[in-house]
């Protein structure tokens, strides 16, 4: 009895843990978003922001969340995603709790959803 206790009680501190790893990071994204300037090159983005993944519950988490291009009218564009909110508390991140961070020929132009939709 005392053994299963144990494990049960293991296994939620291990959990918990992971979670507030997550929102460290989220809290983190955010505050570093605010260091990003116009001109800064995907490298110096990617120092600044991280690259370390962090799990939400037992589901690993990349950090970028993710990475895509965009074909724009007259040119491809690169988008970096961070997570930087937690919207619903519901272990699915969605498109509102991302913050896109776009980049042309290698350099930050802009971020934001207010920016991406300059470029579409």
């Amino acid at each position: 009895m005392r053994r299963t206790f144990f494990l049960i009680s293991l296994a939620v501190l291990v959990l918990g843990c992971a979670t507030m790893s997550f929102y460290r990071s989220v809290d983190k994204n955010k505050e570093n978003v605010g260091k990003l300037t116009t001109g800064m090159s995907k490298d110096e983005v990617l120092k600044i922001m991280g690259t370390e993944p962090t799990n939400l519950k037992e589901t690993p988490i990349n950090n970028p969340y993710r990475i895509q291009e965009l074909q724009g009218v007259d040119k491809t564009y690169e988008i970096i995603y961070y997570v930087t909110d937690v919207i619903i508390d519901d272990n699915v991140i969605d498109e509102n709790e991302l913050t896109p961070i776009v980049l042309s020929d290698g350099k930050v132009i802009g971020w934001g959803w207010g920016y991406m939709e300059n470029i579409r």
